[in-house]
């Protein structure tokens, strides 16, 4: 341990508990700042005094010499001054402090000196879920939560205390966002190198299907594949027929029928908080909240005006919370499966990271783009280069999937060619475009083939992937796997039949030549 460092934190600290015993005495005389001063404000005024004095700069040196193991005294602006300063607030000291504690100095310099030295911090994520609610506060998805929050969970998860008095525009009112259920995520990331202002750029530009953190996107490609749409359909269609909305069955993953107005129903992801255990960074800007979509709610026996309430377009109840959950694990257990046959082949599968991405982009887009999108994502899984007939190919694959019987079939691919020619009018500028009739239940019926073809393809994957080892021979190709879903049921045990008494050596066969 430095002694110059452990000099200048054991000076630090004594000057702050002096300077903190001084104020606060003079806060609480009848003459005082009282009347002027909050406990935060007052708090805040002998922080910002104590760290222009010379204690505190010789300290941001000593934690500078202390980590380079050196004599040298890097100048980098304030960005050690800053570090120090940081790391008092969020670590609590300084409330402790304030409090009167009196901590070990050896505990304050060990846990100082390892806010420097930590090789990864933790973030965690808090993504707030409009227009849905469940059963229960807590549902498990594997690699991550879904949650509701009291106010005093949020407020400790976010640090409310020590934001309100040291980063006002951090700190989150944790009354506004209580209501919601959060996806829950956390994300292990290599630490920030202390002193330093590097900005990594490339000028490569990087393939991204959301604005959000790789963790909160992988969430939120779950989410994506989950039928929202028909939890809602079914417990409208319960309510129409004076049934309980609640015991409602869910229609088929493509429904036969849908009105215009039918728009496609998902949950809307208005912003992300984002929390770090780093102590040496400053924390986040805390979101918007005025983004939020509420509508006025009243006392139903006085009719008082209430503080405005979520809007929630969707509550599951016990079962179809339970069959989210077990949904979402099922989801998470797919990806994890694919996710080990990548790395023990290499990225031969990459198209279905591929098309979850696409998926998410619809899944947060809004309008025509959604069409386009989920378009994007069924050609990912079902697209094929080939000289001509792309389209009727396309449209084959996709009613064999989604459909049961023949005419089934037929009426899809009449309904997913609609969707695709005005995929091709928007791709291709067709000026003709503003004079199609698109309606939202379009948008609907989008996303009905792109989810379910997607989601199909992984348990597709992932089921093949179990039965190849090294014994099998070489894994199949995404060109090897449609072929087998271009034949029909026919064809495909005939071949399987054919395949499974070829010689090893076919088709160069010796002795049949």
């Amino acid at each position: 341990m430095s002694s110059r460092l452990e000099l200048a934190l054991g000076n630090y600290v004594a000057l702050a508990r002096k300077e903190f015993q001084e104020g606060k005495e003079g806060w609480n005389t009848p003459s005082g700042l009282r009347i002027l001063l909050s406990k935060e404000e007052l708090v805040r005024s002998l922080v910002d005094r104590l760290e222009t004095r010379r204690e505190f700069t010789e300290l941001a040196r000593a934690s500078a010499q202390d980590y380079y193991q050196n004599e040298a005294e890097p100048r980098v602006g304030g960005i050690w001054e800053g570090h120090a300063r940081e790391y008092f607030r969020l670590s609590g000291l300084y409330l402790d402090l304030f409090e009167g504690q009196n901590p070990l100095l050896s505990n304050v310099i060990e846990r100082y000196r390892a806010a420097f030295r930590t090789e990864h911090h933790v973030n965690r994520y808090l993504v707030p879920l409009e227009f849905i609610g469940f059963n229960k506060d807590v549902i498990d998805c594997s690699h991550f939560q879904v949650r509701r929050f009291s106010e005093q969970d949020l407020d400790r998860i976010i640090q409310n205390r020590i934001k309100e008095i040291f980063y006002k525009w951090a700190y989150v009112k944790s009354t506004d966002v209580k209501p919601y259920w959060f996806l829950d995520v956390e994300e292990k990331v290599p630490a920030k190198k202390p002193g330093s202002t590097r900005i990594r750029w490339s000028w490569r530009v990087e393939v991204s299907y959301s604005p959000y953190p790789c963790a909160v996107q992988n969430a939120l490609e779950r989410l994506a594949l989950y039928d929202w749409g028909s939890a809602k359909a079914a417990q409208e269609e319960a309510r129409r027929n004076g049934a309980d909305p609640l015991s409602a069955r869910r229609p088929k993953a493509v429904p036969a029928q849908r009105e215009a107005c039918d728009g496609p129903f998902l949950p809307k992801v208005p912003f992300v908080i984002s929390c770090s255990d780093s102590l040496i960074h400053r924390p986040r800007r805390s979101p918007d909240l005025f983004v939020l979509v509420k509508e006025p709610s009243f006392n139903p026996n006085t009719g008082e005006e209430l503080p405005e309430v979520p809007i929630r377009e969707l509550s599951l109840d016990e079962r179809e919370t339970n069959e989210f959950q077990a949904f979402m694990q099922h989801c998470a257990a797919v990806v994890d499966q694919l996710a080990r046959c990548r790395n023990q082949w290499g990225n031969r599968w990459g198209f279905a990271d591929t098309a979850l991405g696409f998926l998410l982009k619809a899944f947060t887009a809004e309008g025509l783009e959604q069409l386009l999108w989920h378009i994007t994502a069924i050609e990912a899984v079902l697209g094929e280069k080939v000289d001509a007939g792309l389209t009727k190919l396309l449209l084959t694959r996709v009613s064999n999937v989604v459909g049961d019987t023949k005419d089934e079939r037929k009426e899809l691919r009449k309904r997913f060619d609609k969707l695709y020619s005005f995929r091709s009018d928007l791709v291709h500028g067709n000026a003709g475009l503003g004079t199609e009739k698109i309606y939202l239940s379009h948008l609907s019926e989008a996303r009905d083939f792109a989810r379910a073809i997607v989601l199909w393809m992984l348990n597709y994957l992932c089921h093949v992937g179990a039965h190849v080892t090294e014994e099998s021979g070489a894994v199949p190709t995404r060109e090897d796997l449609l072929a087998v879903l271009d034949m029909d049921g026919e064809s495909r045990r005939h071949t399987a039949f054919v395949l499974q008494n070829l010689p090893p050596d076919f088709p160069n066969v010796k002795g049949w030549l």
